[in-house]
C-alpha cells in the first residue's frame, strides 16, 4: 500500500511545474533570491478591479424615485464618457504594462534560479 494514488501523483506534478514556473525563496547553496512578485500581483489584481469598475452605474432597488435616478445617472455616464475615456485607456495601458513586468520578473527569477543550479 505504499503505491501513490493517481491523483495525489498528479498534484504533486502539477506543484513541481507551477514552482519551476515561479520560482520563491533562495535556491541552491549559492542562496541567490528570487524576487518576491506576490506584493505586484496583488496590486495588479486590485487595479483591474478598479479599471472594471469606471463608468458604470450602480444599481438601485425598483420604484419610480430610483428608475428617474438610474436614468439620470446613465445619462450623465453617457454625456461624460468623452470625458473618461483617455483615463480608462491609460488605465488599462497600465495595467498591461504591470502585466508585463510580473512576466518579465518571472523569467528573470526562472533565469536565476536555472543559474544557480548550473553553478552547483
Amino acid at each position: 500500500m505504499d503505491a501513490e494514488h493517481p491523483l495525489e501523483q498528479a498534484v504533486r506534478e502539477i506543484r513541481e511545474r507551477v514552482q519551476a514556473r515561479h520560482p520563491q525563496g533562495q535556491h541552491s547553496r549559492f542562496a541567490i533570491p528570487v524576487a518576491d512578485l506576490l506584493p505586484l500581483l496583488h496590486a495588479r489584481d486590485a487595479a483591474e478591479a478598479k479599471v472594471a469598475a469606471i463608468g458604470t452605474v450602480k444599481p438601485r432597488p425598483p420604484g419610480l424615485k430610483n428608475s428617474l435616478i438610474q436614468t439620470w445617472k446613465r445619462f450623465l455616464a453617457r454625456v461624460l464618457d468623452w470625458h473618461v475615456r483617455e483615463q480608462v485607456e491609460f488605465n488599462r495601458g497600465s495595467i498591461n504594462a504591470t502585466q508585463a513586468t510580473l512576466e518579465a520578473l518571472n523569467e528573470h527569477n526562472r533565469a536565476l534560479k536555472d543559474v544557480a543550479l548550473a553553478l552547483e
